[in-house]
């Protein structure tokens, strides 16, 4: 089983989770570029401007890791980053799990349901650059 955070969050946050599954299941843990304990100096902007890049990283985790009909859990954000990365190497994973997915991030017309454009221009600015897209701030 591959355990992926969401937003605002590392790997700690399954700290109470994935031991509940360790005695049938290999379990892997990791943090996405920019959360965590992850190798800040792995950032790369044009990568990282969307979800794939990160689906890319899930998928090369899996792949060194030689995992096959793995069952990935993804909260959050993470859920659509597994989604995008089981489409690219469907022969890696056997199933998802998607924990408080959300298709999308910005509200828009006919849709609410994530941020609002003008709250989201700088959260989403400071997020990615804290969480999903660089440094945190206090890590420079």
């Amino acid at each position: 089983m591959m355990f992926a955070h969401g937003f605002g969050c590392d790997q700690n946050m399954w700290r109470f989770v994935a031991p509940a599954f360790e005695d049938r299941y290999a379990t892997v843990l990791f943090d996405h570029v920019g959360a965590g304990r992850s190798d800040l100096s792995a950032y790369d902007p044009a990568k990282y401007a969307d979800l794939s890049g990160y689906a890319d990283d899930v998928v090369e985790i899996a792949r060194d890791l030689g995992l096959r009909g793995a069952i990935f859990v993804g909260h959050s954000v993470s859920a659509m980053i597994g989604a995008i990365a089981a489409i690219r190497a469907p022969e890696i994973f056997e199933a998802l799990v998607m924990v408080s997915p959300s298709p999308r991030y910005i509200d828009d017309d006919g849709y609410v349901g994530g941020f609002q454009r003008t709250r989201s221009t700088n959260c989403s600015t400071s997020s990615r650059k804290i969480l999903w897209g660089g440094p945190p701030p206090w890590r420079r």
